[in-house]
């Protein structure tokens, strides 16, 4: 059993909706974008969900590693480590600390990318490099994928395409960045003087992020990039003023929408082929974080907030190929006074961080469900980390669960949950 510590854990992960952006200068915006969290996992025997796609033949950015095994990812049980039962259960799976001083993993195929923190930034001044992680290789090796002056922040993946945030070391504005596994090449796809790109997201061929103009007041964009053309537009968010966090899959893009002050946050959806917007729900409380999978939107609800409080929050979920339905409740967690952080999904399995009881107490699990199990046993979830701390910032792919991780105090680690067939 953990410790319980009382503590104001909202003031380590308070969203940036929390401030107003417009009383914010650009070096505390970029900074605070830092607090931020996204979160995602998966959940034991449910191999028979996922189907892992083959990964290129390439060992890593480095061209001087050995090669993979004719380019296909070594089953997860034939790689160099995972050999004890976790601290949940051995029938679950296995967990394993894959590097230190690192935070933001995010992974695909079997490649985790995530930001190497300096120690600087472990104090309070927020400067990283971008590196990866290949699973098939030497569990040991890392590969720098950007390690150039500033700040570099928020990686994301999709086969042998890695984009991240890049502020640049003069600070002043930032840009999303794009690195070709494949070729080794470095570009920058949104370079713009007047704005700040954000938060970048990639599936396929395409990247999204969020535009901020400045100086002046503060312009929201949402902004599409093509990989195989090189072109780039600006996504008609049709109403929703302020967008933010987006994410996409496939055809269909969601994001968040700040809204102006006293407005709650709701979540938005846009089918970019037949360019149809619409609001997945009009509760008076914020939705937000939201991520992407299939025909499904996950995000954190606050409509079991009654106390007006940041705590009492809840995992939603919406079915795209229903449109006439309400949105699904997914975690339980505020009927016993905890919280769930945020959020993502993977095919048949929603996961996230939260507790699941005081909400004060800094003690934040990875968690996970099925959404097949929402009408037989809405109540049947499964914890897969017990340990002293935050774990936040999840991220699955097939069975293997990544995440940021605070076991031993403030110098955060990225840990590999890896569940049994």
């Amino acid at each position: 059993m953990k410790q319980k510590q009382k503590t104001h854990f909202h003031k380590f992960t308070s969203r940036l909706i929390e401030f107003s952006d417009r009383q914010v200068n650009r070096a505390m915006f970029v900074m605070l974008l830092i607090a931020t969290t996204a979160v995602v996992i998966n959940i034991p025997n449910i191999m028979q969900y996922f189907t892992a796609q083959p990964s290129e033949a390439f060992s890593s950015a480095n061209p001087n590693l050995p090669p993979l095994d004719n380019g296909v990812p070594v089953p997860w049980d034939k790689a160099p480590w995972g050999t004890g039962p976790s601290d949940v259960s051995p029938d679950v799976g296995v967990e394993k600390l894959l590097v230190e001083n690192a935070r933001e993993p995010r992974i695909h195929n079997n490649r985790v990318v995530y930001r190497v923190c300096s120690e600087y930034d472990i104090h309070g001044t927020y400067t990283g490099d971008i590196y990866m992680k290949d699973l098939n290789t030497d569990p040991t090796q890392t590969v720098a994928i950007s390690t150039a002056p500033g700040m570099q922040s928020w990686p994301a993946i999709f086969d042998h395409y890695i984009v991240w945030t890049d502020s640049g070391a003069d600070w002043q504005t930032s840009d999303i960045h794009l690195y070709d596994l494949t070729t080794y090449t470095e570009t920058n796809i949104s370079d713009s003087p007047t704005t700040n790109s954000l938060m970048p997201a990639i599936y396929g061929h395409r990247v999204v992020w969020i535009d901020r103009s400045f100086p002046g007041p503060s312009d929201y964009k949402v902004m599409l990039y093509d990989i195989d053309t090189g072109t780039t537009e600006e996504v008609d968010t049709s109403g929703a003023e302020f967008p933010w966090a987006p994410d996409i899959f496939e055809n269909t893009l969601v994001w968040e929408n700040l809204g102006t002050y006293g407005e709650p946050v709701r979540v938005w959806i846009r089918d970019l082929n037949t360019g149809s917007t619409k609001s997945v729900s009009t509760y008076g409380y914020h939705q937000a974080n939201p991520r992407i999978y299939g025909s499904w939107v996950v995000w954190v609800d606050y409509r079991h907030n009654q106390s007006g409080e940041q705590y009492n929050t809840e995992i939603y979920g919406y079915n795209i190929s229903t449109p006439q339905a309400r949105p699904t409740r997914i975690t339980y967690f505020t009927d016993l006074g905890g919280r769930a952080l945020s959020t993502a999904i993977y095919r048949d399995v929603v996961v996230w961080s939260g507790n699941e009881q005081d909400h004060y107490y800094q003690t934040f699990d990875v968690w996970a469900k099925k959404l097949s199990s929402l009408t037989s046993d809405p109540l049947d979830t499964t914890r897969l980390t017990i340990a002293e701390g935050l774990q936040i910032r999840v991220d699955v792919f097939a069975n293997k669960v990544v995440w940021e991780d605070y076991r031993n105090g403030n110098v955060p680690s990225i840990y590999m949950f890896t569940m049994w067939q």
